[in-house]
């Protein structure tokens, strides 16, 4: 599971992945995360203007995993500053192996979690933040409760 005040990397593929996932970004903020992003992703958060309590969130650009150019992505991992990987495809066409074929690479060779599909990382996030809230509020989240209880009925 992935640990509040690691670094997440971005890099979703087609424009739709990109715009539904952007109200989750705060969330991960919120929790601590640190942000990084591929160029196309960074791009789109900004364009949709992402804030945080009326404060744009702040994010880093990583270099895809096939550039030389620092930073990038494999660097990142391999100096354990990237711990969780969200990366969707921008087309399952391709042939041939490609920068996000290399990130996942990367990210599997250096013990990140990764999360491929665009549906369970926003399900891991609203559950990761329902766990970091209730534990926020002083509340335990792994208890033993009847029914009642675990949802405050009667």
């Amino acid at each position: 599971i992935p640990k509040a005040n690691g670094g997440v990397i971005l890099s979703l593929g087609k424009k739709e992945d990109k715009s539904q996932f952007l109200p989750y970004v705060p969330l991960l903020a919120e929790m601590g995360f640190h942000l990084y992003a591929t160029s196309g992703t960074g791009a789109a958060l900004d364009v949709g203007e992402v804030k945080l309590h009326g404060k744009p969130i702040s994010w880093t650009l990583l270099h895809n995993a096939v550039t030389q150019r620092e930073p990038n992505v494999t660097s990142k991992i391999k100096e354990g500053v990237i711990t969780w990987v969200i990366t969707t495809p921008s087309s399952r066409d391709s042939q041939g192996a490609t920068a996000g074929y290399f990130l996942r690479r990367r990210a599997l060779e250096g013990g990140c979690t990764i999360v491929v599909d665009l549906r369970q990382a926003c399900m891991l996030i609203d559950a990761l933040y329902a766990k970091w809230s209730a534990e926020r509020a002083g509340d335990e989240f792994w208890t033993i409760q009847s029914w009642q209880e675990c949802h405050r009925i009667g």
